[in-house]
């Protein structure tokens, strides 16, 4: 089995293309721009899925090594949400999902919970609920040094472990419980881990007594059909930078 390519190796692909070039984090990245893709394929536009938000972090940290000046790249804002984007990131060719992560704004913007029954819908809802309260309780716990054997477990729910490691996981853990309370309808989802929301929508959306089932790549893409207001803003911040190099002209049509 091939491995996958490295930084360096990235760099150099890079570097041997002029094409205007989106970096994705990973495949559920590309279910969202794949139509756009599609769409401006005659001007060169292309979409580079790289897998890890750390990897697309080390691109642009190294992007003076890059010779092609026509590349945007696309984040998941993950613990930034509450820890807010740094400087150093706030880049006119570095766009973040609005929520989250990618999951969480295609699931806004396609709302599979329309396809819930009332029962459905009420198991999802105070599902999320759960989750929330947990997710509340955990950082409460961190917050105040106070013991609880179902943390480490429970947290893999709502954060990656590679946020637990960061010197800003204090910090994080203050001020989402300070920003949790009280979102509601599809706001709260925004705060899920993206893939935890997935789980959950299509755990209950694939249920055994179900007529008809949909898989977590059915939910992915009926947020990216749907090209709702998260999806289109992110297209609209791609293509304003495309136009903005002057080496590409982006018919509307």
């Amino acid at each position: 089995m091939s491995s996958e390519p490295t930084i360096d190796e990235i760099i150099a692909t890079l570097n041997h293309s002029d094409a205007p070039t989106l970096i994705l984090e990973g495949k559920d990245d590309y279910v969202a721009f794949e139509q756009l893709e599609r769409e401006n394929v005659a001007w060169g536009f292309t979409v580079l899925p790289i897998k890890g938000r750390r990897r697309v972090i080390q691109l642009i940290e190294r992007r003076t090594e890059i010779n092609n000046p026509c590349i945007f790249y696309l984040m998941d804002q993950d613990e930034w949400c509450f820890l807010g984007i740094p400087d150093s990131f706030r880049l006119d060719f570095v766009a973040f999902t609005n929520g989250a992560s990618i999951e969480n704004d295609l699931i806004t913007d396609g709302n599979p919970m329309q396809l819930m029954s009332i029962d459905e819908q009420q198991e999802f809802w105070t599902t999320l609920e759960a989750f929330m309260e947990i997710f509340t309780r955990l950082v409460f716990n961190h917050v105040n040094r106070v013991p609880d054997h179902s943390y480490a477990s429970s947290l893999r729910l709502f954060v990656t472990e590679d946020l637990q490691k960061l010197p800003e996981w204090d910090e994080f853990c203050h001020r989402c419980r300070d920003a949790m309370p009280e979102p509601e309808g599809l706001e709260r989802i925004a705060f899920i881990r993206g893939k935890t929301l997935l789980e959950l929508v299509t755990m209950i959306l694939s249920h055994k007594e179900r007529r008809s089932k949909y898989s977590k790549a059915n939910v992915l893409e009926m947020g990216a059909r749907a090209r709702g207001n998260n999806l289109r803003r992110l297209e609209s911040m791609i293509i304003d930078f495309f136009e903005r190099t002057g080496r590409m002209t982006i018919d509307d049509a």
